[in-house]
């Protein structure tokens, strides 16, 4: 491969990976989150939380529905040497308030970037009333960007193509522009 191919590839792969990065977090059909109310105990959180294999729960305000916090299993493991009473305590005591959340409309990359600078693994998606409608993580992010630009396949696991020669990777990212 010469130098100018290398360069041309470099061009083509880097303008797909920020057309995906652009992409509205809506594309990639946010699953939906595990709520609660606020008003829940902890020990109604981390059942949900069990029940739903959620590594995180959304506290909603009971009377609008309005994203009020957010309780992760990082949360969790923090209050775990607190005397076994706290389980019947109110989730508000414990959980995060006020989580910065994003609109459906915001873009992966935006999404990705706040995780990355704030330091948290999920991100609350919610409408335009503060209603949740769904919750990323990164690792949700990453695998949707890597689905897209052809890098895994179905299964999750590496596409054939990226065993392949460099060339035969291009023809295949330059296909799916």
């Amino acid at each position: 491969m010469s130098y100018g191919t290398k360069t041309c590839f470099r061009a083509e792969s880097k303008a797909l990976t920020d057309a995906a990065l652009r992409r509205p977090l809506e594309e990639t059909d946010p699953p939906p989150a595990a709520t609660a109310s606020t008003a829940a105990t902890v020990l109604d959180v981390v059942q949900l939380m069990r029940r739903d294999d959620a590594p995180a729960v959304l506290l909603c305000d009971p009377a609008s529905g309005a994203l009020r916090g957010i309780f992760t299993e990082r949360d969790l493991v923090r209050i775990a040497h607190l005397d076994p009473d706290f389980v019947w305590m109110p989730i508000r005591s414990f959980m995060t308030p006020n989580p910065i959340a994003l609109g459906p409309w915001d873009s992966i990359g935006y999404a990705l970037n706040r995780m990355t600078v704030d330091g948290f693994r999920h991100i609350p998606i919610v409408d335009l009333d503060g209603r949740p409608s769904g919750i990323v993580s990164r690792a949700y992010l990453l695998k949707h960007l890597s689905r897209h630009l052809g890098l895994h396949g179905e299964s999750g696991r590496p596409a054939d193509e990226q065993r392949l020669p460099a060339r035969r990777l291009h023809e295949r990212l330059k296909s799916a522009s």
